[in-house]
């Protein structure tokens, strides 16, 4: 089984477009206006800087607006279901599902099958709707589908968490604040060196809510090609009680991947660990 196969490939980029080969509750209240599509769009690679467990006041100060901003209150995990578009334009019935920072399940219903992605930690695994499985690096796993489980559950209390302040950046023709969060790869010694995890978050400044991520994710550590992922947090909207986006797209080298839309999400279901694998 080559993993650069079109379908794998399309399950390694966290269920993107096949083109890469060459509660419960009522949405109330937009908070945010949507963001232009992300084809085309190019933002800086984040870079790691290697030192874990330094907040920087200002980052800090940004962060825990945000995570305000949200209402997140009791949060430790979420179901949400929706419908997931590819830029040729076929919709498809979607669900995920995030329990603290390193759990999370991305599901796709398509005619023949379910394509589906399921993280725990460093641990990727993606399945195609015919069944086939690979595994992704462990990286890209920790990096998340999302950016926003991180943000919620570790970025404040996390003690081998950094967040740096990048200042404003010019967005679109917008001022958003950029902050850099950054990680360990596995948990271990505190006082061992070890790889880390960097994410760009680019933030208004006004509403304090997360309106791009940017990473470079690896979906092959043999073929070792890297790309730049950005993902925009749009239409956010108030759903069981806390203040979520309700648009949700993914560009890979700045080729639009997928729109994920959130219509409903239910909070504290304590979902077993067994979601989360296959």
């Amino acid at each position: 089984m080559k993993f650069f196969r079109p379908t794998l490939l399309l399950f390694a980029l966290l269920l993107a477009n096949e083109s890469m080969s060459s509660a419960q509750g009522a949405a109330s209240q937009p908070s945010s206006t949507d963001s232009p599509s992300l084809q085309g769009l190019v933002l800086p690679n984040p870079i790691k800087t290697g030192i874990l467990g330094s907040k920087t006041p200002q980052a800090l100060s940004e962060v825990t607006a945000l995570i305000q901003a949200a209402s997140l209150g009791t949060w430790k995990d979420l179901q949400a279901t929706g419908t997931m578009t590819f830029p040729g334009g076929d919709t498809h019935p979607a669900s995920l599902s995030l329990s603290g920072s390193g759990y999370t399940r991305l599901d796709i219903t398509m005619p023949s099958g379910t394509r589906s992605v399921r993280l725990r930690g460093p641990s990727g695994v993606y399945q195609s709707e015919t069944g086939s499985r690979g595994s992704l690096p462990p990286a890209t796993a920790m990096a998340g589908v999302l950016a926003l489980p991180r943000i919620w559950a570790d970025a404040i209390t996390g003690a081998r968490i950094s967040l740096f302040d990048g200042g404003t950046y010019p967005v679109l023709g917008k001022s958003l604040h950029r902050i850099s969060i950054e990680y360990p790869l596995q948990s271990g010694d505190p006082t061992s060196p070890t790889p880390s995890v960097a994410t760009d978050l680019y933030l208004d400044p006004t509403t304090h809510l997360l309106m791009y991520s940017v990473d470079v994710v690896m979906f092959s550590e043999a073929h070792n090609q890297t790309f730049t992922r950005i993902i925009s947090y749009s239409s956010y909207q108030v759903l069981s009680g806390i203040v979520v986006p309700t648009s949700i797209q993914q560009s890979i080298n700045g080729q639009l991947q997928w729109t994920l839309a959130i219509a409903q999400l239910t909070l504290n279901t304590n979902p077993p660990a067994s979601t989360f694998s296959f």
